[in-house]
């Protein structure tokens, strides 16, 4: 049982974390990048088009009823676009004004390239050189463009198609196009660059209804394979341009990925009930001045929809979107057996998009984990019990395939988070031999499988409880101290990231199986006031200790891990609606908890990590 809940919920735990770790020290907001800049087509776009002679805009309802104020102001989509959500994480404060135009039918890339020049000649004006070219190097430039040649242009040309017979030969001159771009603002000083990948185009559902030939029900596989072959070249073309411009960091974001799996194999697990129809209109063509308030058939609520209008993804999805963005690989796997599992096979986008300088630096001077299962690293390995998972197949698949008593066949979810912060090791298990003062100082794992709040917990299974956690964790703050002195040690302390996850075993290890506790608390939300008690006592504790970042991770969807099933289930390949129900009911408590904790210690950043929503449960046998 210990095992079951550490694989499922990598991507949400990272995300979540994610969002965590940027809440900076007295949570002042600090700007990650000095500016963003933005170029490229109407998945980027937020009013450019608005004062254009053109069909292609989006600043009248029902477009934006979902953003500030409901307003329309030219985002193709319900609300957020992704990269507005990106520009919230990155803190800047307000989303990059569009640089207005009331000349032409739409904005090249060449004439976006022109305007950000004039842009550039103001800002040094204002400022000076050097501090001008200081934003310049530092700022974060995203394009996003190539969905429009191929969908409103190449396949819907005959001038073109006649002179390109092979959309191959189409691909040379567009990679041209995007070569040239990125070597003209390299020379303009930027340094960080961002640029979208393909998304599926045939699974858009204005594609499907146009390309479709009447199966409007699945993905236009053909234009799915231009996609896939046209992101390839993309990333091997910038490749080449990194090794060719002196510190360039240049980076393919992934969007084929993520999106086809949030499509095809995960919508419902997501929150998304329709994949093949935008909210706007009928969903099958809308979009741009089609989709109008007169549109029939608008849905009511966009957030179920992956899309928004027939080629625009909804802000629910582009928040997710937003979030899943990463390197992308060329890849041999066919569009219908591409997929986004949630096991991630590279460090996430966060730390390479705002420390794109290629030095290694921490966000966070430490990381110190807490609890159960999910974060155990070893510390169980040497403890007479039989919850461990120091052998085969245990990490089959981690480094050197080595079993380090992890309970997942890989990496857990804390440690891609690890790769995320800069560090270049993991967090020692507190009791291995090998936790030295020196390794202490970035950090420490006190986790021990089949922990809960309950101490009894532990007890029952002659594993290392909470209190006893914090107990070695004061341990390590006194050789902390003794190393580096008093003041950088609580340097160290106030600005470390702490990391909570129990829960798990205080329900299905504990209560469910014990007469004696189910006695005495007669209802599991009885027996859930001296589990948060305890969750309370422990973070006032680390408060007390100069913790100020601490995330606290809810309860999964216990009735849908498989030993739950087997256990406590009447049809075993059903989810147990019951321990769900009980699991949901704990997560809003916990956080209404985590919520009057925050109010009431100052300076104290506590997020409740959220793992009830968009997890992936994956049967392999």
């Amino acid at each position: 049982m210990a095992s079951t809940s550490v694989c499922y919920t990598q991507i949400v735990l990272i995300i979540m974390m994610i969002i965590f770790i940027m809440l900076q020290k007295n949570c002042v907001k600090t700007q990650l990048v000095p500016a963003v800049f933005i170029f490229g087509d109407s998945i980027v776009d937020v009013g450019n088009n608005n004062n254009l002679p053109t069909l292609v805009k989006a600043n009248f309802p029902p477009y934006g009823r979902d953003f500030a104020n409901h307003r329309s102001t030219g985002r193709f989509s319900n609300g957020k676009l992704a990269i507005d959500y990106l520009v919230d994480t990155l803190q800047l404060g307000s989303y990059p004004q569009a640089y207005l135009s009331t000349h032409g039918l739409a904005i090249s890339l060449s004439k976006q390239l022109e305007y950000y020049d004039e842009y550039q000649s103001r800002v040094v004006g204002m400022i000076g050189q050097a501090n001008a070219s200081s934003i310049f190097s530092n700022a974060l430039y995203i394009i996003s463009a190539g969905t429009s040649d191929l969908i409103q242009n190449y396949y819907i040309s005959p001038i073109l198609q006649a002179t390109y017979p092979n959309i191959h030969q189409y691909f040379n001159t567009l990679l041209r196009n995007y070569e040239q771009f990125i070597e003209n603002l390299h020379s303009m000083g930027a340094r960080r660059i961002g640029v979208a990948s393909l998304a599926p185009l045939g699974c858009l559902p204005g594609a499907i209804t146009i390309f479709g030939f009447g199966n409007n029900n699945y993905c236009v596989d053909r234009l799915n394979y231009d996609a896939m072959y046209f992101n390839t070249r993309l990333n091997s073309t910038s490749q080449i341009l990194k090794n060719r411009l002196s510190n360039l960091n240049l980076l393919v974001l992934d969007i084929y990925q993520p999106l086809y799996n949030l499509i095809v194999n995960n919508p419902i697990q997501n929150g998304f009930y329709e994949t093949r129809k935008g909210c706007c209109g009928l969903g099958t063509i809308e979009t741009a001045s089609l989709c109008n308030s007169l549109a029939i058939g608008t849905c009511s609520n966009a957030s179920h929809h992956i899309f928004w209008d027939a080629f625009h993804p909804s802000d629910a999805a582009n928040n997710l979107l937003s979030s899943y963005m990463t390197i992308a690989a060329p890849t041999k796997t066919t569009p219908s057996h591409l997929s986004f599992d949630g096991h991630i096979s590279s460090p996430s986008h966060l730390r390479r998009l705002w420390l794109m300088n290629g030095v290694q630096s921490q966000i966070v001077p430490a990381v110190f984990l807490f609890g159960d299962s999910v974060l155990d690293v070893g510390n169980n390995n040497n403890l007479a019990t039989v919850v461990k998972a120091n052998f085969p197949p245990y990490g089959q698949d981690f480094k050197n395939h080595t079993p380090t008593g992890r309970f997942c066949n890989g990496k857990l979810a804390i440690d891609f988070l690890v790769d995320t912060l800069g560090f270049d090791s993991y967090p020692l298990p507190y009791q291995n031999t090998k936790a030295t003062d020196r390794n202490l100082i970035k950090g420490a794992n006190f986790a021990s499988g089949s922990s809960g709040y309950d101490d009894s917990t532990a007890n029952l299974y002659g594993t290392i409880s909470l209190t006893k956690q914090l107990e070695n964790y004061g341990e390590v703050q006194k050789r902390i101290i003794g190393m580096v002195g008093k003041e950088n040690a609580s340097s160290i302390f106030s600005g470390g990231l702490y990391v909570i996850s129990a829960g798990t075993s205080d329900i299905l290890q504990n209560y469910h199986i014990s007469p004696t506790l189910q006695n005495t608390y007669s209802s599991i939300d009885k027996y859930f006031v001296p589990l948060l008690k305890s969750f309370t006592q422990f973070v006032e504790k680390l408060y007390s200790m100069g913790a100020r970042k601490i995330g606290v991770t809810s309860l999964p969807p216990l009735g849908c891990l498989p030993g739950s099933m087997t256990i406590f289930g009447l049809v075993s390949d059903q989810c147990v609606e019951k321990l769900n129900f009980e699991a949901n009911s704990f997560n809003k408590r916990l956080n209404s908890t985590s919520q009057a904790l925050k109010k009431r210690l100052s300076g104290l950043n506590l997020l409740d990590l959220k793992r009830q929503r968009r997890v992936v449960v994956e049967q392999d046998w």
